[in-house]
């Protein structure tokens, strides 16, 4: 193989890869907002439990299966790297979405003390005074 087509297959490679970890970036939005969200109701633990989940649970096992290093029925090599980064955030995207429609977060322990400052009660009542 001559250099010309080592650098197409190179090129080929990097536009296929990039393809697939873009949905990273449109799930890393709402995966972001969602740990702020937690983070500003001062439950840091949510934040904690869905990035370990995001990178530990899923993306890295994935990224091990779908590049055949593992299992070699699964060997997609660096697209299945990309798949793994690309779609690693739905299952944390999914929990963050069940924990903000919740409501679980305005129990936080700063979502209380604001209220509280702003002389209301912490289930959301009327201002004192």
């Amino acid at each position: 193989a001559g250099d010309g087509e080592m650098a197409q297959q190179c090129v080929s490679l990097g536009r296929n890869y990039l393809r697939l970890i873009s949905f990273d970036y449109l799930l890393a939005a709402v995966f972001f907002c969602v740990n702020g969200l937690a983070n500003g109701a001062g439950q840091t633990w949510f934040t904690l439990l869905n990035s370990a989940i995001n990178a530990f649970v899923v993306r890295l096992p994935l990224a091990y299966l779908l590049s055949g290093v593992w299992l070699q029925m699964f060997d997609y090599g660096m697209n299945g790297i990309g798949a793994a980064i690309g779609f690693a955030p739905v299952l944390s995207v999914a929990l963050g979405l069940l924990y903000v429609f919740s409501g679980h977060w305005k129990k936080g322990k700063l979502a209380g003390d604001t209220a509280q400052r702003h002389g209301q009660s912490k289930a959301g009542g009327k201002p004192k005074g």
